[in-house]
């Protein structure tokens, strides 16, 4: 009934009547927290990449508000994500200039920048992604990288060749997940990422 940019917007209702500079704000301490969950395996390859002087892009459907801080933060040299109009206070669905930065959404936006060719695959470029919804991205690519990628998009034939990283996570399956999350939130208990394996 609704497509992706409208039930975006929708679910940022959890915004609605914070002033515009409190978001930001609430963005940048999320970045602050949030820097700490990354998986080092991802930290070091994010900094084998600098070193080689390879511009790093965090291409993401997340909000702008957060991602871009966050991003700073690791050291990437820019950030797409969902654009969320700031002015004023924040009505019930704000709106996304740039509509939901998800699937197709990215490639268009990284050729609008020049950093992907209109057409083709960028051979020396690398896709890092945990979801199926990043097969344009992945596509667009010479080297993708699959981060603890479900059955289904380790076996897509699109990908055949690609590399799986199997960082650990500190839950076990989408429940483990939320309730760590929910926790997480009441402040009873941090989100540590335990030693991993690469494959």
């Amino acid at each position: 009934i609704w497509d992706e940019n409208r039930m975006k917007r929708a679910y940022l209702i959890y915004l609605w009547g914070l002033p515009a500079e409190t978001v930001r704000e609430y963005g940048r301490k999320f970045g602050s927290l949030a820097q700490e969950w990354i998986y080092p395996e991802l930290k070091e390859r994010l900094e084998e990449h600098r070193k080689k002087g390879d511009l790093c892009l965090m291409v993401s459907a997340s909000p702008t508000f957060y991602a871009e801080p966050l991003g700073e933060l690791l050291g990437f040299n820019g950030v797409l994500g969902t654009d969320v109009l700031l002015d004023g206070r924040m009505p019930a669905m704000p709106e996304l200039p740039n509509g939901n930065n998800k699937g197709q959404i990215k490639v268009e936006r990284l050729r609008e920048r020049k950093v992907l060719p209109e057409h083709g695959v960028l051979d020396n470029a690398a896709a890092y992604s945990d979801s199926g919804a990043d097969m344009p991205m992945l596509l667009s690519c010479g080297q993708r990288v699959l981060v603890n990628p479900s059955p289904s998009l380790k076996e897509d034939e699109r990908l055949a060749g690609a590399e799986c990283l199997y960082p650990a996570r500190p839950w076990r399956g989408k429940l483990g997940k939320i309730w760590k999350i929910a926790l997480f939130v009441m402040g009873m208990v941090n989100i540590n990422v335990r030693k991993s394996m690469i494959s």
